[in-house]
């Protein structure tokens, strides 16, 4: 049947439980899709209960990681891995 889980369970048959967030509420009231939150713009952290400065994440350059994106990825003979 199709349908949703109760809150705080997720998965194919609802039997992986949600981390719980601010006020014990499954994932601070983001939605939960195989025991793992998907956080709603302006949060984030395992348990979307982090907001403000901590979830500004901006990507690297291609060929670049890591805080400040100081690190050098890897190279293959080809190429970037």
């Amino acid at each position: 049947a199709c349908g949703q889980c109760q809150p705080g369970w997720s998965g194919q048959d609802c039997l992986t439980s949600c981390p719980l967030g601010l006020g014990g509420v499954p994932c601070s009231g983001s939605p939960c899709f195989q025991g793992k939150c998907d956080c709603a713009e302006g949060s984030c952290g395992d348990t979307c209960s982090q907001t403000g400065d901590t979830c500004n994440v901006f990507a690297c350059p291609v060929g670049t990681y890591g805080q400040d994106c100081n690190s050098q990825c890897p190279t293959a003979a080809g190429g970037p891995l």
